[in-house]
């Protein structure tokens, strides 16, 4: 089958014409998903879910028994070789593919972790650019509180759903990146230059900051269209698009009374404990009755945002708390589900993660211990700065000390969150096209109450372009916690359908003569 589009000459275009203005919307919105109707997209996705399950899927769970932890997690992994081994297998499998026009590059400087660059010439008569991202660094393992029979680095797939760590965060990313280009170069549609960022350290810091700095500098100059694969699904029956991360910040905060610990029951009564001064000082950022954080934190919230909590509220109901893991009795701070869903992505919320001074309980002697430190980890309101918040907390935190502490804050690690533009008419309908040949379904719009903190550093430095952050993963793949995983049969068609909006990309980027063959 051959299918020919052509645009009109120039010269038949009436500009000045209501005529005229019909023909360039339809030209701005004109694909092909609107005229083959002679299921091309089960062909796709026929294609697509062979070469997942019998080319993808067994790399994947390869990668999937390497631990290479992001570096916050594993201190010897400059030396100890999983992060290098990993990368040659991801690179291994990527090369193997055999994409047309396709370069692979790792990119490695000491002290920085490893980054897989790959571009792929363009087969549009366009000049854009799209941009896809993925993560292939792994939390931690939380080694013997998976499931039986699972664990984080023997990937097992029971009944549709691939369990592991990396497999859902974010380790399909990279595969499912290449399989949506390798789906267009098959079928002949049209695709922009591609250029994947394939990092290995967003679990941990912002190496990728620097690497996207000497690389905007000389090889990534213009992004038009960013595609971020790591970001969620609220369901499995439609794409789903992000349209919102928080920021976060982490920080420690120390409380110390004495220069050594004492016998507790000789300076109980007498030395204040620091667990306690921990606990005031917290209260001066959080309330203990509902848990709001100071106004400080807070942001106005778009009305647009408020609606679509309302609808999702609508759709979902209860369901969006009870997903997860509550003890018997245990329940929201409110069941007002959409206050919930806004409390989740655009206000600020609090977490403490990590603490030094409390010893075991088996080894816990009678000490009233010199002094105590908290790992705080704040989720900020996606339009926050970070430093701005970083600044407010230090000094709330620090000032007028009770009963005369040290109270220091350091460790300061501050990420900030994205809010997105709004797509152009053209671009909202590719997606819905696409999200309706492969689901049936409008794609939906979610915040997510997580940070990816390369998105917002992408729209600082490409402020043009147009962002799609979306992801296979789900609110029940338990990402960085046990018995991760990915829905399978949801991501082959996630697949097929980032498929379909890179070339639909491409129709919208070019008004040239577009040719399919298939």
């Amino acid at each position: 089958f051959f299918l020919m589009i052509r645009r009109p000459p120039r010269s038949t275009l009436d500009r000045s014409s209501a005529a005229s203005d019909v023909y360039k919307r339809q030209v701005s919105t004109q694909s092909t998903w609107d005229i083959l109707l002679f299921g091309m997209e089960d062909k796709i996705f026929k294609y697509v879910e062979e070469e997942f399950d019998k080319n993808a899927l067994p790399a994947l769970m390869d990668y999937m028994r390497i631990p290479n932890l992001s570096p916050s997690f594993d201190p010897t992994w400059e030396t100890n070789g999983l992060a290098q081994k990993g990368c040659d297998h991801l690179v291994s499998w990527i090369t193997a593919q055999k994409l047309e026009g396709c370069t692979v590059s790792v990119i490695k400087e000491p002290k920085y972790t490893h980054l897989i660059h790959v571009e792929i010439e363009g087969s549009a008569k366009t000049s854009k650019t799209v941009l896809m991202y993925a993560h292939w660094d792994k939390q931690p393992p939380m080694e013997g509180k998976w499931a039986p029979g699972l664990g984080p680095f023997t990937p097992v797939v029971k009944d549709g759903f691939l369990y592991g760590r990396g497999g859902a965060d974010d380790g399909y990313g990279t595969f499912a990146a290449v399989l949506s280009i390798k789906a267009c170069q098959h079928f002949k549609l049209p695709h922009p230059k591609i250029v994947m960022l394939l990092e290995s350290c967003e679990e941990s810091g912002d190496d990728l900051a620097y690497y996207l700095k000497k690389l905007g500098e000389t090889k990534i100059k213009e992004v038009d269209l960013v595609i971020c694969l790591d970001s969620c699904a609220a369901d499995p029956n439609r794409i789903w698009i992000t349209d919102s991360l928080r920021g976060v910040i982490n920080m420690d905060l120390k409380a110390q009374i004495m220069k050594d610990g004492v016998h507790s029951g000789d300076a109980g009564g007498i030395v204040p404990e620091t667990f306690t001064i921990l606990r005031e000082l917290l209260g001066r950022i959080e309330s203990t009755k509902d848990g709001k954080m100071i106004d400080a934190l807070h942001v106005p919230i778009p009305e647009k945002i408020k609606k679509n909590a309302e609808l999702l509220a609508s759709l979902y109901g209860s369901l969006i708390y009870k997903m997860y893991p509550w003890v018997e009795g245990g329940k929201p701070e409110t069941e007002d589900v959409a206050e919930l869903l806004l409390k989740r992505t655009w206000k600020p919320a609090l977490a403490i993660i990590g603490q030094e001074g409390l010893p075991e309980i088996a080894t816990a002697g009678n000490v009233l211990r010199a002094s105590t430190t908290l790992k705080l980890s704040v989720r900020l309101p996606p339009t926050l700065s970070s430093i701005k918040a970083g600044e407010i907390l230090k000094e709330v935190l620090t000032k007028d000390p009770p009963y005369g502490a040290e109270v220091t804050v350091s460790g300061i690690d501050p990420a900030n969150g994205w809010s997105a533009i709004e797509y152009p008419t053209a671009f909202d309908a590719a997606i819905k096209r696409v999200s309706k040949a492969y689901f049936k379904n409008d794609y939906g719009v979610i915040g997510v109450g997580g940070s990816i903190p390369f998105i917002g550093l992408l729209a600082e430095k490409y402020p043009k372009a147009l962002f799609v952050v979306t992801g296979a993963a789900s609110s029940s793949s338990n990402e960085h916690a046990p018995n991760e995983n990915l829905d399978l049969g949801y991501t082959k068609k996630f697949i097929a359908a980032i498929s379909g909006i890179i070339h639909e990309s491409a129709v919208i980027f070019s008004s040239q003569l577009l040719q399919i063959t298939f």
